[in-house]
Formats: C-alpha cells, sequence, structure tokens
C-alpha cells in the first residue's frame, strides 16, 4: 500500500517563492503529525541555514566547477544553468532536525527532509539525503534520556490496562515520531513535486531503499485541537560524580507511572481507547493553550526506594560506593500540551499528551546533566578552581537548590501552532526568541508573545499566580553516608494542590 501524505497549500506557496526569488536550491525540514489514520500531515516547512559561516548546501556548475567558489557564492545562481552538483553538510541538517525537533509539543514532530532543487542536483545528492535521513532516525531513537525509559514504559502498559481496562499503546515513553520518515523534491526548473519515504528502522544510505509516496494538498490545520495537562513528579536519587545513568533511571521511573496513569479528559474517562476523541472534547476545545482541553493524569504513587548508584548498598545510598558526594530530590510540576486530531481515537491522543511530559522532562534532566558537565569540564581547565556543579560538589554538610528549565510557548504563523522552547533561570523571553528565530526561522516576534506556563522556581518563599511556594529545612548530614534531601516544594489552593512552579532540584551533599 503507497503511503500518503497531506500537505497544507501554504507549503506550495512557500515553494513558489522560492521560485520567484531564481533561489535554484534549498535543503530543510518537514514538520507535520505523524499517522493520522493511514496519513501523515505535512503542515510546514523550515529551511536550514548556514551556521557560523559554514554552508548547508554548496552547488557545482557541471562537474568541472568549484566548491569553494559555489559555497563563497552561496545558494543563489542563475537559473538558466543546464546542471548542477549539490554537496550538503549532513551533521548540520541532522543537528537542525534534533534542535527543532525539541521544539516541537506532543504530537507534533520531523517527518523527514525536503530539497529544492533542479533534477540534476537532487541526482546528485540523492545518497547524501538519503545518509541525512538514517542520520535523524537514529538521533529520534537513540537519546540517552528516552532511551532509558522504553523498558520501563512497555512493563507499565501492561499495568495500565491492569488498573483501567484501557490498553495503552506500546512505548509511550519513547519519542511519539513518525514511523517513515520522507522526502520531498521539489524540482525548481519545473515545480514538479516527488514525494518518498522510507522506514524509520529501516533508514539506509541508499537511494534504492526509497519508497513512492503520494502526496496531495489540503488543509488539516482546523481539525486539531490541544490537550494540555499538570504533571507533579517527586523522587530522589545519589547526587553521585556519574549522573548520567542515574539521571536516566529517573526517566525511566517517571516514565512507567506516565504510561500507568489513568487519564481524565475534560473531567471524563475514556471507556476505551479505541473511543472517538470527538465524543470527549468539550464544544469549546481549540488549537491554542488558552483553549486547550485539560487532562488530569491519574498516576500511581511514587515509589518508596530511591534510585541507587551503580555499586551502593541496598538501604545505604553512596555506603559502599565512593564516587556518591549525597542525595538529590527532583521535585515539581511541568505543564505539557500535544497536538491531536478531532477523529483520533481517545488512546492515541492520549499517547500523544504523555509521550510530551516524558519527552518534556527528559530534555530538562538533559539540560541538567550537560550543565554539570560542562561545569566539570571548566572545573579541569580552571586552574584556580571554578565553582563546581551543585550535581557534583563535594563537601559536609552544604546542601543546594538548582532550578530545572521552565518551559515557553511562542506562536509559530508557519504551523499555525504554538512551538516551545526552555529557559534556565537566568535566561529571559529574549534567548526564547533567540533560538525560535535559529532553529524554525520564526522571525517578527515580540517577548510579550512568548507565554510562560510554569513559574520561575523561586529563591525565597514567595506567592506566584496564587500558589504559595515554601522551602523548609530538615534533617542533617550523617557521619559516612549522605543526608538527606532538605527542602520541598509543594502549593495548596482552596485545600488542592496546584504547585505551577517548575521542577526544583533540591541537592544535599556529604561524606
Amino acid at each position: 500500500m503507497v503511503k500518503a501524505v497531506q500537505a497544507e497549500e501554504s507549503i506550495s506557496e512557500y515553494f513558489d517563492g522560492l521560485l520567484k526569488n531564481r533561489v535554484q536550491a534549498e535543503v530543510g525540514l518537514i514538520v507535520g503529525k505523524p499517522s493520522v489514520g493511514s496519513r501523515d500531515l505535512a503542515l510546514a516547512v523550515v529551511p536550514t541555514t548556514s551556521q557560523d559561516g559554514e554552508q548547508v548546501l554548496i552547488i557545482s556548475q557541471g562537474s568541472a566547477a568549484s566548491a569553494a567558489k559555489a559555497k563563497k557564492a552561496g545558494p543563489k545562481v542563475k537559473s538558466n544553468e543546464p546542471a548542477v552538483s549539490i554537496d550538503l553538510e549532513s551533521e548540520l541538517i541532522a543537528e537542525h532536525a534534533l534542535q527543532a525537533s525539541r521544539m516541537l509539543p506532543g504530537g507534533l514532530a520531523v517527518l523527514g527532509l525536503y530539497l529544492f532543487a533542479p533534477e540534476s542536483g537532487y541526482n546528485s545528492a540523492s545518497s547524501q539525503l538519503c545518509s541525512t535521513l538514517a542520520a535523524i532516525a537514529a538521533d529520534s531513537s537513540s537519546s540517552s534520556m528516552l532511551s532509558a525509559s522504553k523498558e520501563a514504559a512497555a512493563a507499565a502498559a501492561a499495568l495500565t490496562a491492569e488498573v483501567s481496562g484501557i490498553s495503552a499503546p506500546s512505548a509511550v515513553g519513547s519519542v511519539a515520531g513518525p514511523q517513515e520518515l520522507l522526502l520531498l523534491h521539489v524540482d525548481s526548473s519545473s515545480r514538479k513535486f516527488t514525494m518518498r519515504s522510507c522506514q524509520v528502522n529501516s533508514a539506509a544510505t541508499a537511494a534504492s531503499t526509497l519508497k513512492p509516496t503520494e502526496l496531495k494538498f489540503g488543509p488539516s490545520l482546523s481539525s486539531l485541537v490541544c490537550l494540555r495537562c499538570s504533571h507533579s513528579f517527586d523522587f530522589s536519587f545519589p547526587a553521585s560524580s556519574s549522573q548520567e545513568q542515574l539521571l536516566q533511571q529517573a526517566v525511566a521511573a517517571e516514565s512507567a507511572r506516565v504510561t500507568a496513569a489513568v487519564a481524565a479528559l475534560d473531567g471524563k474517562v475514556p471507556a476505551s481507547s479505541s473511543q472517538p476523541l470527538t465524543e470527549l472534547l468539550p464544544a469549546s476545545a481549540g488549537s491554542g493553550a488558552a483553549d486547550a482541553t485539560r487532562v488530569e493524569l491519574l498516576c500511581l504513587p511514587h515509589a518508596a526506594a530511591a534510585l541507587r548508584s551503580p555499586g551502593a548498598a541496598a538501604g545505604k545510598v553512596g555506603s559502599s560506593s565512593s564516587n556518591v558526594l549525597g542525595s538529590c530530590r527532583l521535585h515539581g510540576t511541568v505543564e505539557s500540551l500535544a497536538y491531536v486530531h478531532k477523529r483520533d481515537p481517545v488512546g492515541k491522543a492520549l499517547h500523544d499528551l504523555k509521550s510530551d511530559v516524558i519527552n518534556s522532562l527528559a530534555a530538562r534532566l538533559q539540560l541538567l546533566e550537560d550543565d554539570a558537565a560542562a561545569a566539570a569540564d571548566e572545573a579541569k581547565q580552571d586552574a584556580a578552581g571554578a565553582a563546581a556543579h551543585p550535581l557534583l560538589a563535594a563537601g559536609a554538610g552544604k546542601r543546594s537548590r538548582v532550578g530545572l528549565a521552565r518551559r515557553v510557548l511562542l506562536p509559530c504563523s508557519s504551523l499555525g501552532l504554538q512551538v516551545c522552547d526552555y529557559l534556565s533561570e537566568a535566561d529571559g523571553a529574549e534567548a526564547a526568541l533567540e533560538q525560535a528565530q535559529q532553529q524554525l526561522q520564526l522571525t517578527g516576534l515580540q517577548a510579550s508573545q512568548v507565554l510562560e506556563l510554569e513559574a520561575p522556581a523561586a529563591k525565597k518563599p514567595k506567592i506566584v499566580a496564587g500558589t504559595a511556594m515554601s522551602e523548609v529545612a530538615a534533617g542533617a548530614a550523617g557521619s559516612g553516608g549522605a543526608s538527606c534531601s532538605a527542602a520541598v516544594l509543594g502549593a495548596a489552593a482552596a485545600g488542592v494542590v496546584a504547585a505551577l512552579a517548575v521542577g526544583m532540584a533540591y541537592v544535599n551533599l556529604g561524606q
């Protein structure tokens, strides 16, 4: 059966603009919603631009042309040249796909690549395009944080069915991405559209592996609605000089809870995963964060046992592991959202939302790990001894607080929907605008258009959006082991826990 793709008319109009401007070649990403019924929805295209002065696409005029001269000239050349050869910087394109995918909310994904070029240029670059698709497929399935959650999510799926009677889609803990990647060639001479595809798990470097794909243009954005939920998490693990495995365990543990959660959509629990979503959506359901349909995830309680560092003795975190410096508690509430199709079965819609919960938490913990690794490298290079990251700082009785990145939303005119970014405590809205312009080519946005769903983690007790946040000291450093976590982030509103602050990591360090 031939795969089908439905593309927005705005995509066709975008390529008309390239023809009008006599751009001979351009490469970029296809962004959309995978697996809506039997087809994918292509919602927008995003060009991949040069980075740090390095061209992502080099055009050579004929076989004897100099690549260096073409690189200097840029992508605009005379349209009456009979034949061209194209050379791609595959690593830059794959990295762009990875960064762009992190800015997409649940239900949306990078579906593949496009190349706007003459037929001769496409033929010369076809093997590089296939190699780039393979790299994108590998990146989407090998994230260190997300790969650790797959087994936990699979095990939890069975528990979901046992608790709620609703069978959950498999691998909720993995990225809810496409099963096939797309490759669109738009001939810059004839304006002919040719779509091909390949399986994600078998993406290869040979053009012969590509299959023909049916492409039709038509509107689909009006059929998408937004689901939104708040998710609270609270788990502990040793603060160690080797954090990667422990943070992966944290994502895996939370993935199991989210996968096993029973969901109430607009206050109604679905009868089965195959129930049509339209039967549960309120009349006011829309595609914006403001008119999103609220979903409550009813999760199992957190496991009583803390995550353990490799080599630590059972019951005594760090007692027999020399690299354990203390204990870390991660807790707070994060906001998640997903764009789903009105005709989706409720099980698939909730799958997209749960995936966004896990992906969002994993992205923040990945940033935390990256910051700790960067601080460790800086400390090694600094002879004066740079300040250690709180996750790695040693010293008896020390307690540190690290605010996890908070999520913000930005309007994306090309998609007609909202995209997201993550800001550290020190970052303002301008950082999100810069990232959106660099990765998604969003221009003309103002700081006032950046929507902050989560309040910054407060350093001192204060009231944020009607929610009280308090920091309470407790416990003391233990002799010969790590002390317990010494802070609590909570909230009470009309007797109901409703923490709006982004998650915080509290670290208590001791020998």
